[in-house]
């Protein structure tokens, strides 16, 4: 990308230093060639960013001011219904923002969504404007050769272009993030009905689920129905909380995969209680959950831990790549505790994990509880030696 950068500097360059003959001039053809073979990668980047950002939803006479006006400010924020950008009544205007033209100025009240998208296009579709004037004003001191010879500004105006496809992507999602729990508890409100009326699996009726969730049920009877229970719940957060947007999952695997979506239980996860996997498919953002079998033996452990790994699904697939325990993590896990008032998703589990060996240090007396056996002559933390105290035959 930088030697089409440079490229694209030496055509417009030369280009402005020289207006008359650089059409005609057979002096230039060479950089023309080499500006429509190589230089144009650094517009083709332009263009694709810009139009990522694009909406079918805009109204025609305000994409055209966008497109024509050179200069765009954000003013205070507002709140006079409709977005004037889309006129989507759910996209309800937020932000006053101003686009100049040379001397008109244009007005508009828009929506946190169009904001994020505006500004972001605007941005990388004014780049060229911008890099062509800074040129024009750098050659009003320097001759054409100075300028040319000049690699630390040519080097610097790159790292700008660089930042600049990355930031106005951080600007879009950070925008676009403050609003998603608002655009989600809509949702949320939308599908309020549908919440425990219905089993999402052939096999168990939701009076039977019911009957399950008010025994809190454990043990072997958790054992005999935890996988149709685990699509159900599975199904049933996807469409009341998460809008539908999380994979169709309809069958429990024997295994996690790093190419398809899927639920699975694993018996070797003893300490965590689940694991959201998360990868790309075709280039979309998708994932699957596998679910301690060690762990979660009870209905409300399946349901919390559940919950807490489609918050991860949730922030990955909706935002493109997001994961952790961040803002978003917690917007959507706070949904799921205003839709199922006993479900709370935090960080980690509290849950007391039976555990087949348990270890105590000779000199301290602390005890370590631990699924398997640990190496003879592992020590404490005060170096005191570890014997076995404990051993659990189920």
């Amino acid at each position: 990308m930088w030697l089409s950068f440079v490229i694209q500097v030496e055509y417009h360059a030369n280009e402005l230093n020289d207006p008359d003959n650089f059409d005609s001039d057979d002096e230039y053809d060479q950089l023309k060639t080499n500006f429509k073979e190589l230089g144009r990668h650094v517009e083709d980047k332009i263009s694709s960013l810009a139009s990522s950002y694009d909406s079918s939803a805009w109204k025609q006479d305000f994409r055209n001011n966008l497109i024509e006006a050179t200069s765009y400010s954000v003013g205070h924020e507002q709140d006079h219904g409709k977005c004037d950008a889309c006129g989507r009544s759910s996209n309800s205007s937020r932000i006053r923002i101003k686009l100049v033209d040379e001397d008109e100025v244009s007005k508009y009240d828009i929506g946190y969504d169009c904001m994020a998208k505006t500004y972001s296009f605007h941005t990388v579709y004014h780049f060229k404007t911008h890099l062509i004037d800074k040129i024009a004003s750098r050659l009003e001191s320097v001759s054409l050769e100075e300028f040319m010879e000049d690699a630390d500004w040519i080097w610097r105006e790159f790292n700008r272009f660089n930042h600049l496809m990355s930031h106005s992507q951080l600007h879009y999602e950070n925008i676009r993030d403050e609003n998603a729990v608002q655009i989600e508890e809509e949702e949320c409100v939308q599908v309020q009905a549908t919440v425990s009326t219905q089993s999402y699996h052939s096999s168990i009726s939701i009076e039977k689920i019911k009957e399950y969730e008010k025994k809190k049920i454990t043990g072997k009877e958790f054992q005999n129905v935890k996988n149709e229970l685990l699509l159900h719940y599975y199904h049933q957060f996807n469409d009341n909380v998460f809008g539908g947007r999380l994979p169709n999952i309809r069958v429990i695997t024997s295994a996690a995969s790093e190419t398809d979506p899927h639920l699975t239980w694993n018996p070797r996860l003893t300490t965590t209680a689940g694991r959201a996997n998360l990868f790309t498919r075709g280039g979309r953002y998708t994932g699957g959950i596998e679910l301690s079998s060690q762990v979660i033996n009870g209905i409300v452990r399946l349901q919390s831990t559940l919950a807490h790994e489609m918050c991860h699904l949730a922030t990955y697939i909706n935002h493109h790549g997001s994961a952790g325990h961040g803002k978003l993590f917690f917007q959507y896990g706070n949904l799921i505790t205003r839709k199922y008032g006993h479900i709370t998703v935090s960080t980690c589990h509290s849950y007391k994990i039976p555990t087949k060996f348990v270890y105590k240090c000779m000199r301290c007396g602390d005890e370590f509880p631990r699924q398997r056996q640990v190496e003879y002559g592992t020590t404490c933390r005060c170096l005191g030696e570890l014997m076995m105290f404990r051993y659990e035959t189920k």
